[in-house]
């Protein structure tokens, strides 16, 4: 787990394993990131706070971004992000890719959003999925899920070994909720608050926000092309926890 402590003017590293990093910048002094480089990894900046303009040097691009617009950028590829608001953030998540893709821009509004759960039993929850199946990219996904006031999230429980994913917590104000991750192992509950992240490799990982909270998270995963959970279009087909299947997740 990533406690948040507030910092500024400085690249965080949230979270980093071979298959994927999650970096965040706050601005606050600094309003330019120059001579940046995606190096051996593809990549997806999203601004999830203020405004940016990124510079793309591989095809010249120039991306003005809002609030959760977010581009992809492939292996090799240099860039820059400059002209930020007063008050912006950034995450920053890559993983090891070829190169089969170029650089594109998309704006929250054209992501696609999804209703799931059921507000009867405490599940009900908004999912934008920023890279959706039409969208190119070879391991990253990268989406953001609005809960309901002490609702439940990556529930049924699931899980997808070997696929890791990252959640970063957002917009939840003074409110708490409680990250929960388990194997046949080990039992981890974590306290999560505004700003910070929990990652995961392994495991069943649902979570809820206390009564008076809407948890709110950036989600970001890596799925290996080969990987057997690997679904045609792209996504993965996660696997349901044996005691939970006959679970009604509905609207």
């Amino acid at each position: 787990m990533y406690r948040d402590s507030g910092q500024l003017d400085k690249m965080e590293v949230l979270y980093s394993i071979p298959t994927l990093t999650v970096r965040r910048f706050r601005m606050n002094q600094i309003h330019a990131l120059n001579g940046l480089e995606t190096d051996l990894s593809e990549a997806i900046l999203v601004v999830t706070e203020g405004t940016a303009e990124l510079q793309e040097e591989m095809k010249s691009n120039v991306f003005r971004m809002g609030s959760q617009d977010f581009c992809y950028l492939p292996p090799g590829d240099r860039f820059s992000v400059t002209k930020a608001s007063e008050k912006c953030e950034i995450l920053w998540a890559s993983a090891p890719a070829t190169g089969k893709f170029e650089p594109y821009f998309k704006k929250h509004a054209d992501s696609e959003r999804t209703e799931s759960g059921s507000r009867d039993n405490g599940t009900h929850r908004v999912s934008t999925r920023m890279i959706n199946r039409f969208d190119k990219s070879e391991r990253l996904r990268m989406g953001y899920t609005e809960a309901d006031k002490g609702g439940w999230t990556s529930f049924p429980p699931h899980r997808h070994d070997g696929i890791p994913e990252v959640y970063v917590f957002t917009g939840m104000g003074k409110g708490f909720g409680l990250q929960m991750v388990w194997d046949g192992g080990s039992e981890r509950t974590y306290i999560v608050r505004d700003g910070d992240a929990v990652g995961f490799n392994e495991g069943y990982h649902p979570n809820v926000g206390d009564p008076s909270t809407n948890l709110k998270f950036y989600w970001v995963l890596s799925s290996d092309p080969a990987s057997p959970m690997r679904t045609p279009d792209g996504g993965f087909t996660p696997v349901i926890h044996p005691g939970f299947r006959d679970f009604q997740d509905t609207k």
